[in-house]
């Protein structure tokens, strides 16, 4: 989570790869299928849920400026303003060399490695007209 980072030492070096792209290495990442996360914070702002990718947000910078700077794109939803790129994959893999963990909706599941990928039509919704 973003305060535990600020409050520890220097963030890890999360190596990403989308859609078999090496995209280097970050901080912070977060892959968001929606565009708000936890309800109120805009992370992803133009993600959809049924385009068939997954919106990949990248954090690069390390510094303790860097993550109070992210968590103004938290409460602001407009990464773009700065150094956050955001990159539609269908496909993505997260390594580090040091643990690091996988949080899933603000719950711990595990540590990196972890591969993620988009499962077209896994889950039917009906949906009142």
């Amino acid at each position: 989570h973003l305060w535990d980072a600020f409050a520890s030492g220097p963030p890890p070096r999360i190596r990403v790869e989308a859609d078999g792209k090496d995209l280097g290495l970050c901080s912070q990442v977060i892959v968001a299928n929606l565009p708000l996360y936890a309800g109120i914070l805009r992370f992803a702002p133009e993600a959809r849920g049924d385009d068939g990718l997954l919106d990949l947000v990248l954090f690069r910078g390390r510094s303790r400026i860097d993550l109070l700077r992210y968590a103004a794109v938290a409460l602001t939803g407009w990464p773009r303003q700065f150094d956050v790129e955001i990159v539609p994959a269908r496909q993505i893999r997260l390594e580090a060399e040091e643990p690091v963990p996988l949080h899933l909706v603000g719950e711990e599941a595990g540590e990196l490695p972890v591969e993620i990928r988009v499962q077209p039509e896994a889950v039917r919704l009906l949906v009142p007209v």
